[in-house]
């Protein structure tokens, strides 16, 4: 059994830092793994139990059929499969060892190289944190750019509230060279195409617009910076 689809490849976490936060996320609740090993052949049901970032590891429950466990543990690797609220996550595991807990054995293993993580609705929206914003950057007409706070961010776009109605922008419309700032992270360069355009109420009672962006032309490696970004504040 293959651990992720060749054609899937922007959708690899592969930073250490964002790869455990997926391990602590399914932790937290714990979820339900299945692990594979034997070519696929086999399986059994487990859950994380811990991450040790400082030793490398991640730490998993035997699961109940201990007989399965005894062949996983002769497995030269498993592939680990699970759902985190709208999203499917895959990762491989190399050689599993057993550990001795006050609860009974559990399995440890190196935490994996790379996490694929994909959001089934593919583009779900996440709200942006005052706490760790973003900034949306729109080349205007010479020197001129606007800069808006992004509201809410996925995959697919970015949107923003345009208080002041400056932005002469129509649906359709597409806004080459534009710029996404995220907190602690690399920017982003981008094209942008206008989807929706909708009048919203501000906080002091006047009336804006919230500005929908689609991203163009966005490449792997931004998207993979935007995933890390986006795990960051749902896991905040």
């Amino acid at each position: 059994m293959d651990d992720r689809p060749d054609d899937q490849d922007r959708f690899v976490l592969t930073r250490p830092a964002d790869v455990v936060a997926v391990l602590r996320e399914l932790g937290r609740r714990p979820e339900l793994l299945n692990a594979y090993f034997n070519q696929g052949r086999e399986s059994l049901d487990t859950a994380i139990v811990a991450v040790d970032d400082e030793a490398g590891e991640v730490e998993l429950a035997c699961g109940s059929d201990m007989a399965a466990s005894r062949r996983a543990l002769q497995a030269e690797g498993i592939v680990v499969t699970t759902r985190e609220n709208t999203a499917t996550v895959r990762f491989r595991l190399e050689r599993l060892w057993v550990v001795s807990r006050d609860h009974g054995p559990a399995f440890r293993a190196a935490v994996p190289q790379s996490v694929y993580r994909l959001q089934r609705r593919a583009y779900f929206r996440v709200p942006v944190p005052e706490s760790s914003p973003a900034v949306c950057r729109l080349p205007g007409g010479g020197e001129q750019a606007y800069t808006f706070k992004a509201t809410d961010l996925s995959l697919g776009g970015v949107g923003i509230i345009d208080a002041t109605e400056a932005v002469p922008l129509r649906i359709r419309d597409v806004i080459e060279g534009c710029v996404l700032e995220l907190p602690g992270r690399e920017s982003l360069v981008m094209d942008l195409e206008v989807h929706n355009i909708s009048r919203h109420l501000l906080r002091d009672g006047s009336v804006g617009r919230r500005i929908g962006l689609a991203f163009r032309n966005l490449s792997a490696r931004g998207r993979a910076v935007l995933q890390g970004y986006l795990q960051g504040i749902q896991g905040a």
